[in-house]
């Protein structure tokens, strides 16, 4: 007759739990590793979009600042005698997040169903694929290369190769049109606070809350606006069959610039900027990542 121990390795715990036991501390630790780095990534986010901001703000002001892209911001950290420690850094945060975003895109560990969130992470997954080149442009520069083609100039690129390439008109549009789609989902996702649903704010105070609150509302619609900018004026382009009206976001802040007003305009999105800049700092700090839960056989706290 077989005994408890032989089904179960120990009587009354199963193999199983036994198993789970001895690998958890080994798993917790990866996990929370994986969290660290995608924390450290949120903080190079936040100090990309702070510069982004910072120069706009100073172009506003008649300072000699700059309207940038988050290309040309992760560059402008290098310093003149070569490699950067920030720059590297930065970097290393960059791809971090963007390794982040891809594989939380394609496990998908909150479970989520259906057409809109299956689009939701393929869109995840490939901004973290964006967030990966950023990191590779930022290592090349600190290596000594040039950066690259800007945001600007890449648009112009693109909606010239469409409208020579067959069926690339209708290509162009479509991508333009899910730039304007993903600048609408940013803007909801701020201004209906829906973005706050990964943070945990419970040990914070009410007027942390509430600014956090505003911050995502201010930021993630000027993020969302530039982005709604891009796809349309890659539309335009090729509607008009002029690649030069292409424009990156850096573009964007420039004509934003020369609209009447235009001084006003430009600072409040360099304002924008920045309360999307110190939002991303919060996400560092208070995102609710999925897995984090005690250790079996432990109550949470």
């Amino acid at each position: 007759m077989r005994t408890a121990t032989h089904e179960t390795g120990s009587v009354g715990a199963p193999a199983e739990a036994r198993l789970d036991a001895r690998t958890w501390p080994i798993r917790l630790a990866c996990m929370r590793g994986a969290h660290l780095v995608a924390r450290a990534g949120f903080v190079a986010k936040a100090a990309l979009y702070g510069v982004v901001g910072a120069l706009a703000l100073r172009a506003a002001l008649g300072r000699g600042g700059a309207t940038f892209d988050v290309k040309q911001a992760l560059a402008s950290l290098a310093s003149p005698r070569g490699a950067s420690t920030t720059l590297v850094l930065a970097a290393a945060g960059i791809a971090g997040l963007g390794l982040w975003f891809v594989l939380e895109g394609i496990v998908n560990p909150n479970g989520d169903r259906g057409a809109w969130a299956a689009i939701s992470r393929v869109g995840q997954a490939v901004g973290g694929l964006g967030y990966v080149a950023l990191a590779a442009t930022g290592l090349r520069v600190a290596l000594g290369h040039a950066p690259g083609p800007s945001g600007d100039q890449l648009a112009r690129t693109g909606a010239a190769e469409a409208l020579v390439l067959p069926g690339g008109p209708v290509v162009a549009v479509v991508i333009g049109l899910v730039a304007i789609g993903v600048g609408v989902r940013q803007a909801h996702l701020g201004i209906s606070g829906g973005c706050l649903r990964v943070l945990d704010l419970s040990a914070t105070s009410t007027t942390f809350r509430r600014w956090a609150r505003w911050l995502a509302a201010f930021g993630f619609a000027a993020q969302g606006t530039l982005f709604g900018m891009v796809g349309a004026f890659l539309i335009r382009a090729v509607v008009r069959r002029a690649p030069a009206e292409a424009r990156g976001t850096g573009g964007a802040l420039d004509v934003i610039a020369a609209r009447p007003y235009g001084t006003t305009l430009l600072a409040a999105a360099a304002v924008g900027l920045f309360a999307y800049a110190l939002y991303a700092g919060i996400e560092g700090a208070c995102r609710r990542f999925p897995g984090e839960c005690p250790a079996p056989g432990r109550a949470a706290v």
